[in-house]
């Protein structure tokens, strides 16, 4: 079945399942005899560089015109868009597109790490700076480099953390914890949520000079609801990323495959396609993605909430962790790797959301 076999029998052989093994078989080529979608190969390099030439609405056109005027500058940079609307994705793009292409690229989930955590992956530390601390260690802004440091949900920064975050753009520099070294921070930042800054500003929630200080060029991220049109060129280039994760070619699309695609409301945006389309990609049998390949989440539970009620980010997120463990019949390798975290991230999701597996 790696190998791209279409299906296989068991002995002994039935004549009847062999006939209609055929016949789906003969049905599957003269679909792809017809269609549709043939993907080029690429590498990951050029799947970035044909992503950022294939925006066709007028909102992505503005901001690729965006990341070629910011790209050629160190300024910090602020991308706000709902979840899984590719803020990183834009922040790699100009990243690799401009003066820092040939420097460090470091990401940092602001939301993923408690307070002590995060500043010790900011910062770095000495050894002995607290219990755990056993030798010296370098943090992401010193990795960082001449390059670019990622900060993806800037708004769930702590007071103290974001006080020296302030302090570290304003000095261009800081220190390791428990150390006394100045460090110089030559990184440029871009930071991303998916937060109505000004909004927690006004809230006291949020440093207003920080945020000025964070603001200076600002790329707003439209969701993939208000963008359909971009989502043919999004399903080449991320079908030609998950070939390359899983060693497949998944590499025809049916055109009824991409009308429906098209046209589903994708509330979790590009995350959700991406996730959606690894997980028909592993169900493919053969180069051809078909409809039966396809489970999409049921967003009814939060579509027939009253006006003015709504579905948190952990509802969320809890309900889609269940679909995924449930279509894979609870294998959390395979699980893992359609949702893009890791085994022990995936096991923490499963304690910290109380997911029971309804077969046991």
């Amino acid at each position: 079945m790696q190998l791209g076999a279409f299906d296989f029998f068991e002995k002994s052989l039935d004549l009847k399942r062999i006939k209609l093994i055929v016949k789906k078989t003969l049905e599957s080529k003269k679909k792809n005899d017809q269609m549709i979608i043939p993907l080029p190969d690429e590498n990951e390099k050029q799947l970035l560089k044909n992503f950022m030439i294939g925006g066709v609405t007028e909102q992505m056109q503005d901001i690729f015109k965006k990341i070629g005027k910011v790209s050629g500058t160190r300024v910090n940079v602020l991308v706000q868009g709902e979840s899984g609307t590719g803020k990183e994705l834009i922040t790699r793009l100009i990243h690799y597109s401009g003066v820092t292409k040939n420097e460090p690229f470091i990401a940092v989930n602001c939301s993923a790490l408690p307070e002590t955590l995060l500043e010790s992956e900011l910062f770095g530390h000495v050894q002995g700076a607290f219990t755990d601390a056993t030798k010296n260690k370098k943090g992401k802004f010193e990795l960082a480099g001449k390059g670019t440091i990622f900060l993806d949900e800037i708004s769930e920064f702590t007071s103290k953390l974001q006080a020296k975050l302030l302090r570290v753009i304003q000095e261009k520099e800081f220190e390791r914890l428990g150390g006394e070294e100045t460090i110089p921070m030559q990184a440029r930042i871009v930071a991303a949520t998916n937060r109505n800054l000004m909004e927690l500003v006004k809230r006291n929630l949020f440093r207003e000079d920080l945020y000025y200080r964070l603001n200076i060029f600002t790329i707003n991220v439209p969701a993939l609801r208000d963008r359909r049109e971009e989502i043919p060129k999004l399903v080449v280039h991320l079908l030609g990323k998950i070939n390359l994760e899983v060693h497949k070619r998944v590499n025809t699309i049916p055109y009824e495959v991409m009308e429906m695609l098209k046209s589903h409301e994708w509330r979790g945006n590009i995350r959700e396609l991406e996730n959606t389309l690894m997980n028909a990609v592993l169900l493919a049998k053969d180069n051809v993605l078909e409809k039966e390949y396809f489970n999409f989440i049921d967003h009814s539970t939060s579509a027939s909430k009253t006006q003015g009620e709504v579905i948190s980010l952990a509802e969320v997120e809890k309900k889609h962790i269940e679909f995924i463990l449930s279509h894979v019949r609870w294998n959390k390798s395979q699980a893992s790797k359609i949702l893009g975290i890791t085994k022990t991230t995936l096991y923490n999701k499963i304690a910290q959301y109380n997911i029971l597996d309804s077969k046991s």
